[in-house]
């Protein structure tokens, strides 16, 4: 079954209306559009532009079409290159975040801002915000529904496999009491780092445990050296944040890192009293 609707259209230049004829088929509950026809003498353009009989003959309003036509085009090539610049760097920073911090709800936060400025440059700002209410209803929905319920949710107990050799845990630190100076600390700190990248430090579990708890210590112990050499405190918050996002690893193992992180940044601050 099909039908012909009749649409009012205007010209593009001088506001003279006319009839669009379009051609409806009717298939699964909807009618489906097939087809378009404008009145006889009336040409569409590129960009949506159209134009009456009259206005179609004459050479001046050719003239102010092509360079509407062209605006147009070059709007939608700065629209083109700046969503794709947006969708960029947001994958690429959202790729950062997920192999430095292990974390998929931040690392997924530069993607959703990248999402909205593409509704901005190609919906404008009402199809922007509109876009932007979505989803704070949606993170609202969220953190009601999920975040909180997780919040209640038992913490498993580590298995013995996630916990250090009790030998190597307290050899490692043996003797850092006795050291006085920054240089000393550092190149202490530096070697504990070391063990853990070339996983000599004993870890037990699966070899995706084992190799995401020395990355781990790796990056807390090169952390406490590079502090420790340049005499003063990197950024701890930023380090803690690290931790505690590491998602890798068990929420016990999170804890001892935290708690060794501590003791490194104790040491180095009764060092630069």
């Amino acid at each position: 079954m099909s039908r012909e609707r009749k649409v009012n259209i205007h010209c593009s230049r001088c506001g003279r209306s006319g009839i669009e004829y379009i051609t409806e088929e009717y298939s699964n509950g909807y009618w489906h559009e097939v087809d378009s026809a404008l009145s006889s003498g009336w040409d569409r353009y590129v960009g949506g532009f159209i134009l009456c009989p009259e206005c179609d003959r004459n050479p001046k309003a050719q003239a102010e079409l092509g360079r509407k036509i062209k605006a147009y085009k070059k709007a939608k090539l700065k629209e083109s290159i700046l969503t794709a610049l947006a969708l960029s760097i947001g994958f690429c920073l959202t790729i950062i975040i997920w192999i430095n911090y292990g974390s998929f709800f931040y690392g997924t936060i530069p993607t959703i801002l990248a999402l909205l400025a593409c509704a901005f440059i190609k919906e404008g700002i009402k199809g922007g915000l509109g876009c932007s209410v979505t989803l704070v209803i949606a993170v609202v929905a969220y953190f009601y529904f999920f975040h909180e319920d997780n919040s209640n949710t038992p913490q498993d107990n580590p298995s013995p496999n996630e916990i250090f050799k009790p030998v190597k845990q307290s050899a490692y630190l043996n003797g850092i009491s006795d050291i006085s100076n920054n240089s000393e600390l550092g190149n202490f700190y530096f070697a504990i780092a070391n063990n853990f990248y070339h996983n000599d430090m004993g870890l037990k579990g699966t070899p995706e445990q084992i190799a995401a708890g020395n990355k781990l210590m790796v990056r807390v112990y090169d952390f406490l050296g590079t502090s420790a050499k340049k005499e003063q405190m990197l950024n701890v918050d930023s380090m803690k944040f690290f931790i505690k996002n590491y998602t890798q690893v068990s929420e016990f193992r999170r804890k001892k890192a935290l708690e060794e992180l501590q003791l490194g940044i104790n040491k180095i601050e009764s060092i630069n009293k």
